[in-house]
């Protein structure tokens, strides 16, 4: 356990012991025990607005509840949640709070615990319960002495738990009882609030540690039974039953999978040696005359390529070379072009603007002379002129171009001369392909009068 001490400093965390949560005997070998249930058990889901109606009965309680019935609740829920049996209060007097918990692994082993005060859960006769309660407590009484290190440990903690769970409480719920009806002025009022201060302060983030540690257990424990119960025992017999099924089928799938491959490999095989039986019977029946023509062959390559070939790659190097000479030539030259004509362009420029000058100079500032107004009037009137015979040729175009009569003539016009053209080139053309043939046929039969040597091969 953690707490703030008056120094500042922390106190030391001391061993708190458990009760135990059922009888425990001392064995000399620990049998082996089993637990669970021999066959599946469908738990039906909780039926809903369950959540709901709980939420609404908690709202529906006392709104008068003060901090210490909210407290001493809380308490005996947290006690009741340990599964340690806890006898019934009687109506004369307080249960002694050395039965509310009993020292865990007390014992100098802890795999063979040491003979412990069992707790059983109180008869409904009075007399009955009397004695178990003598009995229990002389037990504790002659453990107590026979064990000083686990009783001096027992005390400090009994202290503490007493401390931290009930006077420190009441004493706070007091205090601030008390403090809300004291005066301002009061001289406690300050040394009240400063102790209040310091009891939270050491105290009360403990106790929030624990209520948000229940409240979150109780919501997974919530959580974790609804998923438990919303299991289907009818899903868990259909998914082992596909699971026996698949098993099975799939033994048989790849049995046959297995005799599928083994046949398509022996038949790849088989039919593999038949084509080589064939192409070596084959092979050696053209073999020879194969050999032959690949000589052949080798032999007109090569007579080609020394013979044809390389004229004909010589004269052509010389044209390509002579094409990138003339590309590169003409580049050098445009650029050279583009250079002389940006700087004669300046130089024009330069020229005009200085001529202009001394025009307006020699002017002396007139922008207009009489020269310029008789050259003026000259020009408006030839463009009159050039303007009224373009528009009356235009007109005269017009009205020839809207002539049927000319149009029929100028089509025939036209239409025989270009069949006349045409004639004459396809007259042209087939005497070019009656000499192509000619010469072809004539080379044919040279060659077929002498035909070529076989060269010897190097």
């Amino acid at each position: 356990m953690r707490g703030k001490g008056v120094g500042g400093g922390y106190a030391k965390r001391r061993y708190k012991p458990q009760p135990y949560a059922s009888p425990v005997q001392t064995y000399s070998h620990i049998p082996q025990v089993v637990y669970g249930a021999p066959f599946p058990v469908y738990y039906p889901p909780p039926p809903r607005g369950s959540k709901d109606a709980r939420k609404a009965q908690a709202r529906r309680q006392d709104k008068n509840r003060g901090y210490r019935d909210i407290h001493t609740a809380r308490k005996s829920a947290r006690l009741t949640q340990s599964g340690f049996p806890i006898p019934k209060r009687r109506k004369g007097g307080r249960q002694s709070q050395a039965h509310r918990s009993m020292p865990m692994f007390a014992a100098p082993f802890p795999m063979m615990p040491m003979p412990m005060p069992m707790m059983y859960q109180p008869m409904l006769e009075e007399e009955e319960e009397e004695e178990d309660t003598d009995e229990m407590t002389r037990e504790a009484f002659s453990h107590w002495r026979k064990h000083p290190l686990f009783a001096q440990d027992f005390t400090d903690w009994f202290i503490q738990d007493c401390i931290d769970t009930d006077i420190l409480p009441d004493f706070l719920i007091d205090m601030l009882k008390v403090m809300k009806h004291m005066p301002y002025d009061h001289p406690l009022y300050l040394p009240s609030l400063y102790s209040c201060e310091d009891l939270l302060s050491d105290h009360v983030s403990e106790l929030v540690v624990d209520i948000v540690r229940e409240a979150l257990a109780e919501a997974a424990n919530d959580y974790m039974d609804e998923k438990r119960l919303e299991k289907d025992p009818l899903e868990d017999f259909l998914n082992d039953l596909i699971e026996d099924a698949v098993r099975l089928g799939v033994r048989e799938t790849v049995r046959d999978t297995v005799v599928h491959m083994a046949e398509d490999y022996v038949e790849e095989e088989y039919a593999t040696t038949i084509i080589h039986d064939l192409l070596d019977d084959h092979m050696d029946e053209i073999g020879e005359e194969l050999l032959e023509d690949t000589i052949f062959d080798i032999m007109a390559e090569d007579f080609i390529e020394r013979e044809v070939i390389a004229s004909e790659i010589k004269e052509e190097l010389q044209i390509v070379a002579k094409e990138v000479l003339d590309h590169y030539d003409s580049k050098v030259l445009k650029r050279e072009f583009r250079e002389v004509s940006q700087k004669a362009t300046v130089k024009l420029a330069d020229s005009f603007l200085m001529t202009y000058m001394m025009s307006v100079v020699s002017q002396q500032g007139k922008i207009w002379t009489e020269d310029d107004h008789y050259n003026r009037h000259l020009d408006d009137m030839i463009f009159n002129t050039s303007m009224l015979q373009m528009f009356s040729v235009r007109k005269q175009r017009d009205k020839t171009l809207d002539s049927k009569p000319l149009q029929k003539l100028h089509e025939r016009v036209v239409s025989d001369v270009a069949l006349d053209v045409f004639l004459q080139q396809l007259t042209r053309s087939l005497d070019e392909d009656l000499a192509d043939v000619d010469e072809w046929e004539r080379g044919v039969m040279d060659g077929a009068a002498n035909p070529v040597p076989l060269l010897a091969v190097r």
